[in-house]
């Protein structure tokens, strides 16, 4: 897929294989019928370049909807479609379709239900086949991904058990991934009640300044010095005062 502006998506190349022979059933390149403004090469595999020589050999269609009816040769509304993130593709050629196994969905339903985690493609492959795919440095390769989606799907149906000690592995990694995430919060939630506590004291403190009490004749006090503050007021004015809030002196 490629961008088209808006956040809108294009599709610039279809490919689907039959699930149970593998047989490739369609293979071709689409040339957008509007102007690409991001052709994600990395992601999407195609450039400008490449789309203009797959035209020059015959392998491109016209727009979505060609490159629609040619998948419809082979899907009708009985037909179970295989892939991963199938909503993506089925977004791009504007279908509605309910027959459907996505290997994203199985793999994240399966270690919990509104699981918050999707596992790409890449990440399975390797975990659950021990291939790596998308290694080319010219993007993703189409009819990999289409057959690499499939061969996972294969993979969770014949391997059951393996597939569940899998997903109980990645939930107890979801769980302790949580746990610290909610202590990082409690941290910086009380760190910041600390700081907001440090720094109305220090408000505070700037209002209240204690003065030395000097006297040449200390006979007749009854009260030590620490007994005594000196306090502004809100207007401004000075008031020394003892521990029974008695006014000694205003100034």
């Amino acid at each position: 897929m490629v961008g088209v502006g808006n956040g809108r998506s294009e599709a610039v190349q279809v490919c689907a294989v039959d699930f149970l022979t593998g047989e490739v059933l369609v293979d071709t390149y689409v040339i957008p019928n509007v102007q690409v403004f991001d052709w994600r090469t990395r992601v999407s595999g195609v450039s400008r370049g490449l789309l203009m020589d797959m035209k020059q050999r015959g392998r491109t269609l016209d727009g979505w909807e060609k490159a629609r009816e040619m998948l419809w040769n082979y899907v009708d509304d009985d037909t179970v479609l295989i892939g991963q993130a199938l909503s993506n593709d089925l977004d791009v050629l504007r279908m509605i379709h309910l027959q459907i196994v996505d290997s994203a969905l199985l793999t994240k339903d399966t270690v919990e239900l509104n699981c918050g985690r999707t596992w790409g493609l890449k990440v399975l492959c390797k975990k659950f086949l021990g291939i790596d795919i998308q290694t080319s440095k010219g993007g993703h390769v189409c009819l990999e991904d289409t057959f690499s989606a499939r061969e996972i799907v294969l993979w969770c149906l014949r391997h059951p058990d393996r597939l569940e000690a899998w997903a109980l592995l990645e939930k107890g990694i979801l769980k302790k991934e949580r746990a610290a995430r909610e202590a990082k919060r409690k941290s910086e939630k009380e760190k910041k009640a600390r700081e907001d506590e440090a720094k109305s004291a220090a408000r505070q403190q700037s209002h209240v300044t204690s003065i030395p009490i000097v006297s040449s004749d200390t006979s007749d006090c009854d009260m030590a010095i620490e007994d005594y503050f000196y306090e502004e007021s809100d207007d401004g004015v000075g008031i020394y005062e003892d521990e029974e809030d008695e006014v000694l002196l205003k100034r």
